[in-house]
């Protein structure tokens, strides 16, 4: 393809996957993470424990805690319209240095096209020299020989790719790229929508109004900032709690969790193997699962305590409605599916989400109760 350098995105997908997948999931608020990336990390591997000896619980009764980001429905709502992209501005017909400009383009070598080198309907940032709808660089000069060129027209552009191109035939090679304007682009406004244009580009988000659009933009706002709070009163009760894990217990969930990574990952040779390609050692591998199991753990049992104290329970209509929308984020067909995805077997991932649960109803239980204040000087919505 046409991008800047070499792709180097696989050297971090291990350590992310392992700081991610083991967080505590029953505070955490709208999970974005939609994939089976997460799910190894799971497991109802369990001992016998009375939670109240192992957890001497801080003061949570009224916590103060600042988050920052700004929440407003009018952000997330601009965030949401600008994920429509771009529209033609009429008022422009010439491609100046800081235009957005949606073209056709031909790459070809020595008069031939090239794999990976043509695409349609592409909107270039010509200042940046990127996409400007994904925020990818181009390999350098590729979208300068656009500035003058007007709407309608066609413009070749010499364009030579670095000789450490990861495509061995392109690299160091000088190609011709054909370019067809078809517009000079601009950002989507709140002012450019009506139904009709909802309905059209926000179909693959199931957008048909602009009610819609606006009842998605407050959901969002009021998900993040819970997902936030709830993160916030977390981080509080790991600082203000003790707790010593059951003895056994962290043995358990770690050799679950490798065992289940395993059969999702490494379907042909060995683990060794397998993380080599991402510059990880068994040893790197091991001491970060078990760095972070410890502290899902704590989280854990922290939540599960506050739960026994509340004498908060397990209740089938909210499980229902949270295991729909889990399972919805997962991608999974059924519950049976899901429940397999975090545990051992389907009885033990539904004990463990049960569990998570009602972790999740002590965490907001507190949450509720905290005195929250917002710094809006940092952050932003997403």
């Amino acid at each position: 393809m046409l991008f800047a350098g070499k792709i180097k995105y696989a050297s971090a997908l291990v350590p992310v996957l392992i700081a991610s997948a083991m967080m505590f999931t029953g505070c955490s608020g709208k999970n974005k993470t939609s994939n089976k990336k997460n799910s190894a990390s799971k497991g109802a591997a369990t001992v016998d424990y009375d939670v109240t000896k192992q957890v001497t619980l801080g003061d949570y009764s009224n916590l103060k805690l600042t988050i920052t980001g700004d929440y407003s429905e009018e952000t997330y709502l601009k965030n949401l319209i600008s994920s429509a992209g771009y529209k033609a501005d009429d008022t422009k017909t010439v491609v100046e240095n800081d235009s957005i400009v949606n073209v056709d383009y031909v790459g070809k070598k020595d008069g031939t096209a090239f794999e990976g080198g043509s695409a349609e309907d592409v909107n270039i940032d010509v200042a940046n020299n990127k996409d400007a709808t994904s925020g990818t660089g181009y390999i350098d000069g590729f979208s300068s020989g656009l500035v003058g060129a007007s709407v309608g027209s066609s413009v070749d552009s010499e364009v030579t790719f670095p000789s450490d191109y990861q495509a061995s035939d392109l690299a160091g090679a000088t190609v011709t790229f054909t370019f067809k304007i078809n517009y000079i682009a601009k950002p989507v406004e709140e002012s450019d929508l009506d139904d009709d244009y909802v309905a059209e580009n926000f179909k693959n988000y199931g957008y048909k109004t602009v009610d819609d659009l606006k009842a998605a933009a407050k959901e969002n706002a009021e998900s993040d900032k819970k997902a936030a709070v709830n993160t916030a009163v977390i981080d509080e009760m790991e600082k203000n709690s003790k707790v010593t894990l059951p003895d056994g217990l962290l043995d358990k969930r770690v050799d679950a969790y490798k065992k289940r990574f395993k059969e999702t990952y490494v379907t042909s040779g060995t683990l060794k193997s397998y993380l080599k390609q991402f510059n990880m050692t068994e040893k790197q591998f091991n001491e970060k699962v078990r760095e972070n199991m410890e502290k899902s753990l704590k989280e854990e049992l922290i939540f599960e305590a506050v739960a026994k104290k509340e004498n908060i329970k397990f209740d089938q209509k909210g499980y229902d409605k949270y295991l729909k929308s889990m399972i919805k984020q997962s991608g999974v067909k059924d519950a049976n599916a899901f429940y397999k995805e975090y545990g051992t077997s389907v009885s033990d991932g539904k004990a463990y989400i049960k569990k998570m649960y009602v972790g999740n109803k002590a965490c907001q239980f507190i949450a509720d109760k905290a005195d929250v204040t917002v710094n809006p000087s940092t952050g932003s919505a997403s």
